[in-house]
Order: structure tokens, then C-alpha cells, then sequence
């Protein structure tokens, strides 16, 4: 089957992106357990990678599906939350009302089509370089991990150090491309590019605050979609909360919603939550 006719509906492209998911996020966590055609991950106190995954995109999900995923984390002293596919089972969200989970967020996938995209790297103003970094060098991934992550703290917060680690495993997966946008010779900006499993996924795609409105993340994003085109995938996804900057630059350079992904938690005593988004 070609890859234009494997993704010829939006169903087709959200599988695609939540199967790319199930492989990259054990690679980020620090503990992992498959369950059920999804996968758990974990990444300390408070992490944005504490969720499940996947889970209903197979068929009914079993009461003891859902208690095993409820038992991973309650035995880790962690607020159970689960990311839930527009194209899961039914039964899965029945089930999560049951219990008790409550709707914690949305975020959008978009995908973007590379047929019609141009090879050749543009910057958004003419003072916005883009840079690929040298993952052999500790000081570009650091680099990266800071830029990358700076971008999603609110003026006069600090960024949990959670957030960095994560950044600098994905720096270092196979196949994994970070960029960082320079201003007047100074470093404003970051984006991933991950090839793996047959698409493009555009990550970390962040801007200090003080250069935002001056075309930095267009021309992360026109520059990694240039490349993916380059290396021959088909597709390219980023995601993002409704109302960010992401949202509007995606669809301004083409990038179509292909679909929601619903965030559920459900507090109680004693376990710890989301710290941050």
C-alpha cells in the first residue's frame, strides 16, 4: 500500500501519529509498561509525561484495563491521567466517567501534507537564521534543551527540570534533528525534527518571550518541514493547546487539524498531579 493511500483519511493519519507516539514516549520516560495496545509512562513527580496512551484504539477497553492503568500510577503516588484518541473505543471513555475522571484539556494534532511543500528553507524575516545543532556536542544539546523548553514558562517562572531532561533524551533519539533560530548571533528559539516511524513530527517548537512576533517559529517550522521533505516522509505532525502561537503559524504554512486528543485525570488523596502543562 503506498503511504499517500495509508493516509487517506483523518483516521488513517491519527493512527498514524498515535503509533508514532507509542514508540517515542517509552523512549522519553524514565519507566514504562505496555498495556492493552497502549502504553503508561512515567518521568517523576509532576511530569508532563505522566499519562497513558493508545489505549481503546484496539476495541473495548476491559474493567481490568483500566484498573491495571489506575494501579501504575496510584502505586507510584501519581495522579492517574490518560490522553484519549478521537478513534478509541467507546467503551473507554464510558468507563473513565465511571470512575470519576474529569476532562483536564485538549490538544489539536495537525498534520501537514509534504507533496506540495518546498525544499528550500526560508526563513520568516530576513534576521532569523535557522541552525541545525551537532548532537555529538553536550553543549548544543544543552543548548537545545533550554531553548526548547523556555519558551512554555510564564514570565518569572522557573522551568522544572523535568521538562530539560526530557527535552535532552529527545535530542538523542535515533533520527532526531534539533534547531535553534539566531537573532542578531543570538540564540532565541528551538525546534525538533523526529523522522522516525515513517512521518515527521515537529517538536519543542518554542521562542523567548522577549523575540515572539518576529517570525522566529515560522521559520523554525517553514525549515523542518523543508527538511522533512528532503528526507522523503510523506507527513508531518505538530500539536498544540487551542489559542498558542503554534496553532496559528501551523495553519498559516498548511497544516490541517487532523484531530483532538482529550486529556482526563482524576485527582485523590495523595497523589500528586500535573505541576505544569
Amino acid at each position: 500500500m503506498s503511504s499517500a493511500r495509508a493516509l487517506s483519511t483523518f483516521a488513517d493519519v491519527m493512527r498514524t501519529f498515535e503509533g508514532k507516539n507509542r514508540v517515542i514516549d517509552p523512549l522519553l520516560a524514565s519507566e514504562s509498561h505496555a498495556l492493552d495496545g497502549g502504553v503508561l509512562t512515567l518521568d517523576g513527580v509532576g511530569s508532563f509525561m505522566n499519562r497513558a496512551s493508545g489505549l481503546g484504539l484496539g476495541g473495548a477497553v476491559s474493567d481490568t484495563t483500566l484498573a491495571s492503568f489506575e494501579a501504575f500510577y496510584a502505586e507510584r503516588n501519581t495522579e492517574p491521567r490518560i490522553v484519549v484518541s478521537p478513534y478509541a473505543d467507546p467503551s473507554l471513555s464510558e468507563q473513565l466517567a465511571a470512575r470519576g475522571f474529569t476532562f483536564r484539556g485538549i490538544e489539536q494534532v495537525y498534520a501537514h501534507r509534504l507533496d506540495d511543500v518546498t525544499t528550500a528553507p526560508r526563513a520568516a524575516t530576513d534576521d532569523v537564521e535557522i541552525r541545525r545543532l551537532d548532537r555529538d556536542d553536550p553543549s548544543s544539546i544543552e543548548l537545545y534543551a533550554r531553548l526548547a523548553t523556555a519558551g512554555f514558562a510564564e514570565p518569572g517562572e522557573e522551568v522544572p527540570e523535568s521538562w530539560r531532561r526530557v527535552a535532552r533524551k529527545r535530542a538523542l533519539l535515533p533520527r532526531f534533528e534539533a534547531y535553534v533560530a539566531v537573532v542578531s548571533g543570538e540564540p532565541v528559539g528551538a525546534g525538533g525534527l523526529c523522522a522516525t516511524c515513517g512521518s515527521a513530527t515537529l517538536v519543542g517548537t518554542s521562542v523567548a518571550p522577549a523575540f515572539r512576533r518576529r517570525g522566529v517559529q515560522t521559520a523554525l517550522l517553514r525549515a523542518r518541514l523543508a527538511r522533512a521533505k528532503q528526507l522523503a516522509l510523506p507527513i508531518a505532525f505538530t500539536s498544540a493547546f487551542a489559542g498558542v502561537a503554534t496553532e496559528r503559524n501551523a495553519q498559516r504554512l498548511g497544516f490541517f487539524l487532523a484531530g483532538v486528543r482529550l486529556i482526563f485525570a482524576r485527582s485523590g488523596e495523595g497523589l500528586v498531579g500535573l505541576l505544569r502543562r
